[in-house]
C-alpha cells in the first residue's frame, strides 16, 4: 500500500471507523490516488533525465 493509502487508513480511527470500514467506503479512490502518484513520479523522473542529458551534452 502506498503512503497515501496508509495515511487514509490511519485517518479512519478519528472518524469512528475501523480501517476495514474506511477501506470499504473509500477503496474506489485508491486507484485514482495510485495513478496520480505514478504521474508525479514519472514527471519527476523525466525532469531528472532531461537535466542529466543536458549536463552530458555540455
Amino acid at each position: 500500500m502506498g503512503s497515501n493509502a496508509c495515511y487514509c487508513l490511519r485517518s479512519a480511527e478519528p472518524l469512528g471507523m475501523t480501517p476495514a470500514m474506511f477501506n470499504e467506503r473509500y477503496s474506489h479512490l485508491l486507484p485514482i490516488m495510485q495513478e496520480e502518484a505514478v504521474d508525479k513520479i514519472e514527471a519527476g523522473l523525466n525532469k531528472y533525465a532531461e537535466k542529466q542529458l543536458e549536463t552530458a551534452e555540455k
